[in-house]
């Protein structure tokens, strides 16, 4: 018997029918392929919204810590850096800094200070507060803040503003009269008062960002308190509000740091790194280090989190 390709036997109507599907198909696979996903992502969730972008260089895949997955409990963002550039003049009006104490705030701000100034954008910073649902209410505002491993975070904090009084006199400022580590960690452990706290040494990244806050029924003030029991969960809810939660080790990772810059439209502006490569030549006992990790759990627990 003779064989008829499939093609050759089908009417002209048929046909027709057949071209006209794939050519709709075609043209609808191009137009898809123009939309680019906006993500506006933390840690801890993905807020996506489909916009269209004009041939954007994405950088994607810069290290092992940047890929992104699909579940929330493994992490939507490892390193939390989206790869869209973020339209900062048309979507947003003000850069929101949220400045972990020791964790590279300095450096960040100055950078930042400088992409506002490019973008036409206001720039405000809080450090030592805790951190309010007021303070994220703005949806005209890029928030950004940053964590650090707390045990680095504190042999920081305890080198660079711990071993002295601040009012101690360069001159008297001799290893031989300074605090020990262990001194200053037992007596900043559980720092007085919740809404301000500067020098700490147990849990302060969720202090800072977990605090409960509540209102006195009299006079509607706000009270706060630090609720070990809460403050993780209460951490990772206000930390979802943020566009970018950076991570202080990356921020030496010209790879992270190229693709940050990309994603605030600042490849023009240099990050200084000059703070992240200070020698830090505080010796800590290792009976210290093990109570610094207990009085660190929940701060640890959150850095895992946010970036596994």
């Amino acid at each position: 018997d003779m064989v008829i390709p499939y093609a050759a036997s089908l009417g002209s109507k048929n046909k027709f029918v057949i071209f006209t599907f794939f050519i709709i198909f075609g043209l609808a696979y191009l137009t898809c392929k123009n939309i680019t996903p906006h993500i506006f992502a933390t840690t801890f969730t993905t807020k996506q919204q489909r916009e269209q972008h004009n041939d954007v260089d994405v950088v994607s895949g810069v290290s092992a810590n940047n890929s992104m997955v699909n579940s929330v409990e493994t992490k939507p963002f490892a390193a939390n850096l989206p790869t869209v550039v973020f339209d900062l003049e048309s979507r947003f009006d003000r850069i929101f800094l949220y400045r972990v104490r020791k964790a590279g705030g300095t450096t960040l701000q100055r950078w930042l200070k400088k992409v506002s100034e490019k973008h036409n954008l206001e720039l405000s910073t809080k450090e030592g507060f805790a951190l309010t649902p007021d303070d994220l209410k703005d949806n005209r505002t890029l928030f950004i803040t940053m964590l650090r491993d707390p045990i680095d975070r504190a042999v920081s904090s305890h080198w660079f503003e711990g071993r002295w009084q601040r009012k101690t006199p360069r001159e008297n400022r001799t290893n031989s009269k300074a605090q020990n580590f262990s001194s200053w960690m037992w007596y900043n452990a559980n720092p007085k008062g919740d809404k301000f706290v500067w020098q700490c040494s147990s849990n302060c990244q969720c202090k800072w960002f977990g605090t409960n806050i509540t209102y006195n029924p009299i006079d509607q003030t706000r009270m706060f308190k630090f609720d070990v029991d809460t403050a993780l969960d209460t951490a990772v809810e206000r930390l979802k509000k943020f566009h970018l939660i950076l991570r202080t080790e990356q921020l030496s990772d010209q790879k992270y740091v190229s693709v940050l810059s990309h994603l605030l439209d600042a490849k023009d502006i240099r990050i200084g790194t000059a703070n992240q490569h200070r020698t830090v030549h505080d010796v800590i006992p290792q009976t210290d280090l093990e109570t610094l990790q207990k009085l660190n759990r929940l701060d640890k627990e959150l850095l895992r989190l946010a970036f596994g």
